[in-house]
């Protein structure tokens, strides 16, 4: 699964959620600009990108690195411009486009804009729970805001990782 964080930029219909290092992934509607967030994108939501995609869809500039064969399946690995490594387990055509990619060659992987999934962010939990270590932490008080958990019930579990 893919998992970046940064701020939601753009204008109304062509929002984008900007990292930090600069990398762009197309959003849907729900987030407002200028609010902080997690984008969490599936593997099989990754496909081989249209010749002229529409704006109902997301591109990804990759290197293709490896294909790994999963019995039926196949996963394909690429690497981001920024050196972050991200996997694409297409099906159907999508996983015969992606096959005819030789090592090191650049591709263009796509996305429906409403598949990923955001977990939006106040800016003052932005800043603690940037870290992959942090996931759970950042998963739970995801769960808490969206279940209205009460903070005495919420705090009653001590929740770390190591």
């Amino acid at each position: 699964m893919l998992f970046r964080s940064g701020r939601i930029e753009g204008a109304s219909e062509d929002r984008v959620l900007v990292t930090g290092d600069g990398l762009r992934f197309a959003v849907g509607p729900e987030a407002t600009i200028g609010q902080m967030a997690t984008l969490l994108l599936r593997p099989e939501h990754l496909e081989a990108a249209p010749e002229s995609p529409d704006r109902s869809f997301g591109v990804i500039e990759a290197r293709f690195e490896q294909s790994v064969f999963l019995g039926a399946s196949r996963k394909f690995v690429y690497h981001l411009a920024n050196g972050a490594t991200i996997t694409a387990a297409p099906t159907g055509a999508g996983a015969q486009a992606l096959s005819r990619v030789a090592p090191g060659e650049l591709v263009r992987l796509a996305y429906r804009r409403d598949q990923p999934h955001l977990i939006l962010r106040s800016e003052e939990h932005t800043s603690e729970l940037q870290s992959r270590r942090n996931l759970v932490c950042r998963l739970l008080l995801e769960k808490k805001k969206k279940h209205n958990i009460p903070e005495d019930r919420a705090d009653t579990h001590q929740h770390t990782m190591t």
